[in-house]
């Protein structure tokens, strides 16, 4: 019985990705369609989340519901539509790119021998960084589930795919951490964000090697690794100039639809040449009915989210902005970017803060690619930062080390990074 729930909740969420594509290349189905695929999907996968993530996204449709009666009540406006579809592209990304994984890493069989010494570290944050970039969580998986086959994963390892993992949002489009932002700063311009973005992952995945190497605490000579195969990063490359490309001939569209369409015609294409159109169609039929179900918890918490913003933005329509500033600078940005990561810290998940002050300072008018900066570096931030993000939770209930350890560990990391953060967002604001 959960196995056709699960079954019919995967080609429901493909049902969801082609309303959005239809959505947005001819604005004849209406945005809410797709939502609504969502949240059927979300309702016949709630037997994979588990309780205490239920009381959360309870919590924080509650709140969002609890904001849009408030906004009606005063300004008779009920956006339901909104609230239904709020992250439905996000959403529709986030189911493209798992099925990267068909056609990204490196078969098994290639890896039989693992790499020894600097190189081999440098290699393992390098390839996490690049094919998380890409696949998300997935790579992170698949590398450190190959590095712990024969020891458990330690403080360097630990730290290690936390750092090269959660440096992804800084500039990459086709994680949720970006995608979300997106989808909340109208205008953002993801050339610009990434020419920010990429010199600071550069910066954190140096600190990931020169602290390790400087620490003293690990013989990084006898550290074995994870190689990077070069002809698996084609794959990757052709995605990101694929959806450069779709996206300068067709700026309209939303850019979490272009990835979301160059990641699924890729897949398919490259799936088809390698394996044949028979072998591919049945490989494609496994992933939805399989791995897409495995999204339950992105799907509930994003479809929250959603409502949580719409109603956040319904009750500053009918009340005021309660934000305590009247422009966004980057003195200002530095300052929210703090308290952001500090909440971080304390438990709150980044999609939260991002979903209530990226409405909240919509008044302000702000220069949308600064915005759009300080809620990419809340994420990146803020997700190695937190015990109970994503991340964390995976690192210890899959190789048993406490997520808390792991924030702790990263505190002087978070504190580097955010130093670097308030650098550059004074740079990007004086030019």
């Amino acid at each position: 019985m959960l196995a056709e729930r699960d079954r019919i909740a995967g080609w429901l969420l493909v049902g969801m990705g082609a309303l959005a594509m239809l959505h947005a290349g001819f604005g004849t189905i209406p945005a809410w369609w797709s939502g609504i695929a969502a949240w059927l999907a979300a309702a016949l996968l709630v037997h994979r989340i588990s309780g205490i993530h239920r009381m959360v996204v309870a919590a924080i449709t509650g709140i969002g519901a609890l904001g849009l009666m408030v906004g009606w009540a005063l300004t008779d406006t009920l956006p339901w539509s909104q609230a239904i579809s709020q992250n439905h592209t996000l959403l529709t990304m986030l189911a493209a790119v798992t099925f990267l994984r068909l056609i990204s890493l490196p078969p098994t069989q290639a890896l039989a021998l693992l790499p020894v010494g600097h190189k081999a570290f440098r290699q393992t944050v390098l390839g996490t960084h690049l094919f998380g970039a890409v696949i998300n969580i997935s790579a992170l998986i698949i590398i450190a589930d190959r590095l712990t086959q024969d020891r458990p994963l330690d403080r360097t390892g630990a730290t290690l795919f936390s750092r090269a993992f959660s440096s992804c949002a800084f500039w990459s489009p086709f994680i949720g951490g970006t995608g979300i932002v997106l989808a909340y700063v109208d205008g953002a311009e993801l050339p610009k964000l990434m020419m920010v973005g990429i010199p600071l992952a550069g910066c954190a995945l140096a600190f990931a090697y020169f602290s390790a190497r400087l620490s003293g605490s690990v013989d990084l000579d006898s550290f074995r690794g994870y190689p990077i195969r070069f002809d698996s990063l084609a794959i990757p490359a052709m995605l990101g100039i694929g959806v450069l490309i779709i996206h300068d001939l067709v700026p309209s569209i939303s850019i979490l639809i272009v990835i979301a369409f160059t990641a699924t015609i890729l897949t398919i294409t490259v799936l088809a040449l390698r394996v044949g159109a028979a072998s591919a169609t049945t490989t494609l039929r496994g992933h939805i009915e399989q791995r897409l179900p495995q999204l339950a918890q992105e799907l509930s918490l994003f479809l929250a989210a959603g409502v949580l913003a719409t109603g956040v933005g319904n009750v500053v329509a009918a009340v005021g902005d309660p934000i305590p500033f009247s422009t966004l600078d980057a003195a200002t940005a530095s300052l929210t970017l703090g308290v952001m990561i500090l909440l971080a810290m304390l438990g709150i998940h980044p999609i939260i803060m991002v979903s209530i002050i990226a409405v909240m300072i919509v008044p302000l008018s702000p220069d949308p690619n600064l915005a759009a900066l300080m809620f990419l570096m809340t994420w990146a931030i803020g997700v190695a930062a937190s015990p109970l993000s994503g991340t964390h939770l995976i690192l210890q209930g899959r190789y048993g080390v406490a997520a808390w350890k792991v924030a702790r560990w990263n505190f002087g990391y978070c504190l580097t990074m955010y130093g670097l953060a308030i650098i550059a967002l004074y740079i990007y604001d004086a030019l």
